[in-house]
């Protein structure tokens, strides 16, 4: 059944903007579908067009949209990606927002790199987080997206209402004559344990091995070597099942070929089989998309590089001497990190810890989204 529930989808077509609401006919057709579970909404174009922005408010569920809400209600927002907040917040709380620090700031040490505040309008009375939504409380409610590959689903939350407004990241897909493209997908439910069994119903859980393991960086961060290593490993008890080798072991992030002589002059190879002798994992860490300014892949690749619509390399953060994004979609790069990961499997390591991997799709390509760019 199509619900009541307010919904369009901004677009840009050959006479300019305009807006597509559900059952209308034009550039644009929304089709809405919802079963009282599921909610999917489709875009079909006549013509070709760019999508701008899609919009629902009100909360999905009739329990949630019923209530009138407390200022005490639990809501959980999930973070863009691992550098970005994932918690319950109460309307009372605020966000963290990079971009009230000052410019010169921001730009000079790229914070806004390590979570989406180079593309979201934060605004100070509104929370929101990605994909995954609950609310508990005098209001309950819970939201899953099934469409992440398409595009995210962000949901804002009114710090003065406590009133939901759920969005669609399709910012910049482009749609040919004929084409339709799935908007947004979800499913949704009246209470958090309802949620959880869509959870379990549409991502079920997978058999996961439990690892009790060691890694070299809470405690030396990039102060590491040959020594400390076979040291730590050889203190080892059996409750141990993995010994992973963090960041400090390469001259600069991007030549992961190029092992730190002076730290390790016998290479890698003797601690990823003296851990296996000990009947454990070896591990190693790895930025696969990210090259430090200082590293030679940038200075003899700079091709391999991201590249921002000023035609500059796409610094991804300031950890190290700064760094740009690996572009995977070139060939030669993508084909350079495969040849790395081979390196390392190869060498005997069977655990691989892969670290800004945000670095991907931080330059989304023309006509995609956002969503279809990290797939």
């Amino acid at each position: 059944m199509i619900t009541e529930r307010s919904c369009f989808l901004r677009y840009r077509g050959g006479t300019g903007e305009r807006t597509a609401l559900p059952g209308e006919v034009g550039a644009v057709t929304l089709l809405v579908t919802d079963d009282g579970c599921r909610r999917t909404v489709t875009a079909t174009a006549s013509e070709p067009v760019t999508l701008l922005s899609y919009e629902e408010s009100g909360y999905p569920n009739e329990a949630a949209r019923q209530s009138g809400g407390g200022r005490n209600d639990r809501f959980f927002f999930n973070g863009y990606q691992s550098w970005t907040d994932t918690k319950e917040m109460t309307l009372s709380e605020s966000e963290r927002d990079v971009n009230r620090l000052p410019r010169p700031l921001v730009r000079a040490y790229a914070f806004d790199r390590y979570g989406d505040a180079s593309f979201y309008p934060y605004r100070r009375d509104v929370l929101h987080g990605y994909d995954l939504f609950y609310v508990k409380g005098e209001r309950n409610g819970f939201a899953l997206n099934l469409n992440a590959s398409n595009a995210y689903l962000i949901f804002e939350v009114s710090r003065r209402t406590g009133e939901l407004t759920v969005r669609s990241d399709v910012t910049g897909k482009a749609l040919a004559a004929g084409e339709s493209f799935t908007v947004a997908d979800y499913v949704y439910a009246d209470d958090r344990a309802d949620g959880e069994a869509l959870l379990d119903r549409y991502f079920p859980k997978k058999p996961i091995e439990k690892i009790f393991g060691y890694t070299s960086w809470y405690h030396y961060y990039q102060n590491i070597n040959e020594t400390i290593l076979k040291r730590d490993l050889e203190a080892l008890d059996d409750r141990f099942t993995l010994f992973q080798i963090d960041d400090g072991y390469e001259t600069f992030v991007g030549d992961w070929f190029d092992v730190d002589p002076v730290k390790f002059p016998n290479g890698l190879t003797p601690i990823a089989e003296a851990a296996r002798r000990k009947g454990l994992k070896a591990g190693i860490w790895l930025a696969p998309f990210a090259a430090e300014e200082k590293s030679r892949l940038v200075s003899e690749h700079p091709d391999w590089l991201v590249r921002g619509d000023d035609g500059l390399p796409v610094k991804a953060g300031s950890n190290w001497s700064g760094f740009y994004a690996v572009d995977h979609r070139n060939p030669e790069a993508r084909a350079y990190i495969a040849r790395c990961l081979r390196h390392y499997a190869d060498m005997g390591f069977d655990f691989f810890k892969l670290d800004f991997l945000y670095a991907a799709h931080l330059a989304v390509p023309a006509g995609m989204t956002r969503g279809e760019a990290a797939a």
